[in-house]
């Protein structure tokens, strides 16, 4: 059941996510409310029943419109609403969009639908939405945009495939099932507005590209170059944050936005707030090695900025969002690859953990696995590895203790006894 209290900005600015969207109710302004998302964005809404039915509008987010300036409207359409009622709801209902709007509707383009989507969806319902709309767009742009000017209505199972074939003609399978699936999303959500789209799913029955799990992670052939990579951009950004990926496990979202009050010098911790969890209270600890620690304590004594360990103040965020280009140069100097992503660092941070002799069960710890030890038992075939070379070593240890084959055949035929002659 929605709650009813007195909205303020103090009181609006500490409303905090949860699991569901909740619903508030201004005991000021009658039919005035404001909904918290999963991502933390709070948007203002109208609603009243009209003719025994009620209606919901939505009128801006917070704080992009004010809590005065969302009461005046609210206020307008309460107004407005009361004067059909007076006139015994005779003519059109004024909040139902008028013929031309609706028809300036019609056709909505591929463009126009995923900018609803990002808009309605992306930004509202993500956990990271600055994150999540940037990646989308990168996907829209690769592989949809020659289309965006293309009525929705009109286009066809043919397009899509084409669109998924050309990718993987250039080797790029995996993202080709990105672009779908953000094609289905799009066209899935504005399936859910009749007014402007009344076409079905014409990405029903594409099937993705077969893909194999990344294993990806640093050899030990590789280690002399990853390492001296690291000296070599010693002092950047991005050092410091392959640093931190490779010495904690962590997800580059969580070091991108690492906020110093998450840090404890003392105990030498880190606690992770927004890990890849539904539960938005959920956090897991990090323990900080030397090195994770040498990084954060020479960025805390040498940055001025109070919030962000990796600030940006360019950014939407505050603090560093993309480094595409950054991760990509930093790849080339350590000779890691294409196939090596920043994830990659992560699977390199549990692998040696495994092959040190570290248990699933403490692995899946140390990467905040939520899911018990299951994602952690990718991992298994290391320590086989591990298990195989101890034994390996061992039978070599073994081996070299003992005396030598020639050594012990002499003594044999010397301990022979001889046979007496007749």
């Amino acid at each position: 059941m929605a709650k009813r209290v007195n909205f303020t900005v103090k009181f609006l600015e500490s409303l905090k996510t949860t699991e569901d969207r909740i619903d508030y109710f201004d005991s000021v302004e009658r039919g005035l409310g404001c909904t918290v998302f999963r991502s933390g964005t709070i948007s203002f809404f109208w609603l009243r029943k009209m003719r025994g039915k009620p209606r919901r509008i939505t009128i801006d987010r917070f704080p992009d419109i004010s809590l005065e300036q969302a009461r005046l409207e609210a206020n307008k359409k309460t107004k407005l609403a009361k004067e059909w009622k007076l006139s015994e709801y005779k003519g059109p209902n004024p909040f139902d969009p008028k013929p031309e709007d609706v028809a300036a509707a019609h056709p909505i383009t591929l463009h126009e639908a995923f900018e609803e989507y990002v808009k309605k969806q992306i930004r509202l319902e993500t956990k990271n939405p600055v994150q999540s709309e940037h990646s989308r767009r990168h996907l829209y742009k690769i592989g949809l945009a020659k289309f965006g000017s293309r009525a929705l209505a009109d286009l066809r199972k043919h397009h899509a495939e084409a669109i998924r074939s050309a990718l993987a003609e250039k080797g790029k399978k995996p993202t080709a099932n990105r672009v779908i699936g953000l094609l289905k999303a799009i066209v899935r959500f504005t399936m859910g507005n009749t007014e402007v789209y009344s076409g079905g799913d014409f990405t029903h029955g594409i099937k993705p590209y077969p893909e194999e799990k990344r294993e990806r992670y640093i050899k030990q052939s590789e280690n002399a170059a990853f390492e001296a990579a690291l000296e070599a951009m010693k002092g950047q950004d991005i050092a410091d944050i392959v640093l931190m990926a490779v010495a904690t496990g962590a997800r580059k979202w969580d070091i991108l936005s690492l906020k110093w009050s998450d840090v404890d010098f003392h105990t030498k911790t880190w606690r992770v707030p927004h890990p890849k969890s539904k539960d938005p209270f959920f956090h897991y600890t990090v323990e900080l090695s030397k090195r994770a620690m040498g990084v954060l304590e020479r960025r805390r004594d040498a940055n001025p900025d109070p919030t962000w360990a990796f600030p940006n103040p360019k950014s939407q965020t505050g603090h560093i969002s993309y480094l595409f280009r950054e991760f990509s140069d930093f790849r080339k100097l350590a000779e890691l690859g294409d196939d090596f992503a920043f994830h990659s660092l992560r699977h390199t941070f549990a692998s040696r953990l495994v092959i040190k002799g570290a248990s699933i069960p403490v692995v899946a710890k140390a990467l905040g696995h939520t899911g018990g030890t299951r994602n952690a038992e990718r991992y298994a075939h290391l320590s086989q590895k591990s298990v195989r070379e101890a034994i390996e070593s061992t039978e070599e240890a073994v081996a070299a203790e003992l005396p030598k084959p020639r050594l012990v055949a002499e003594k044999a035929i010397a301990a022979k006894p001889r046979r007496k002659s007749a």
